[in-house]
């Protein structure tokens, strides 16, 4: 049975609680896996410096807020599916519409997780 019309409300994170350590490790895992699967080699290497600088910046900020335990379960878990990973990211990449310099202009500038949580704080 299907219902066309329905309409789903989400409540961000209504169910886990606001940086429960159930959110903190997806939200630090599933950040590893979107990177895996789904970027192009070469953005993957332009990238990876800054990706890896940012994602212990994450780490940090992670054991600083007293979630550090949920964000190094998450990057420990990472070996544990990447056979997986790597199986979908080739499917995904034989898929690839758009060339990877297309890729690359669709990122959008960030800011670093250091500049954030200091804003955040009222600090500039």
């Amino acid at each position: 049975m299907t219902a066309p019309g329905a309409v789903v409300y989400h409540i961000h994170s209504a169910t886990s609680g606001e940086w429960s350590p159930f959110k903190v490790f997806h939200t630090h895992r599933n950040k590893w896996y979107v990177i895996i699967k789904n970027w192009p080699t070469a953005v993957l290497i332009r990238y990876l410096p800054k990706v890896l600088f940012y994602d212990v910046a994450a780490l940090i900020l992670a054991v600083m807020r007293g979630q550090g335990v949920s964000a190094l379960k998450a990057r420990l878990d990472l070996p544990r599916h990447m056979p997986t990973l790597l199986r979908k990211r080739k499917k995904i990449q034989g898929g690839q519409k758009l060339s990877d310099e297309q890729v690359m202009n669709l990122f959008s500038p960030y800011e670093s997780p250091i500049r954030t949580f200091m804003r955040k704080k009222g600090r500039k």
